[in-house]
């Protein structure tokens, strides 16, 4: 016994084969040419960033409040830590604010 598959009878079998493996692989190169346009490029990134930075929407799908404050206190922190480095660097080099 064999495993190969069995090859088309006639002329017209082939065709269709042929015909169908034609119209599967321009669907496949034209979804290919969709995933690797710059464009969606960009947008996937940008969207993957934005789910990563604000994680899962929440039930009514928006972000979620304990991640909104998270990402708010760090960037208060990032301020008052900028601040506070900037006065020591204008003291040191003798400065007044």
């Amino acid at each position: 016994m064999t495993t190969e598959p069995s090859a088309p009878q006639d002329l017209t079998a082939l065709e269709a084969d042929i015909a169908r493996h034609r119209t599967s692989l321009a669907a496949s190169v034209d979804e290919l040419t969709t995933r690797l346009n710059p464009r969606e490029l960009a947008r996937t990134a940008a969207t993957d960033a934005r789910r990563g930075l604000l994680g899962t929407p929440g039930p009514d799908g928006g972000a979620r409040p304990e991640r909104l404050i998270a990402i708010a206190g760090a960037a208060v922190t990032v301020l008052v830590v900028l601040t506070l480095l900037r006065r020591a660097f204008r003291r040191r080099a003798g400065v007044r604010p």
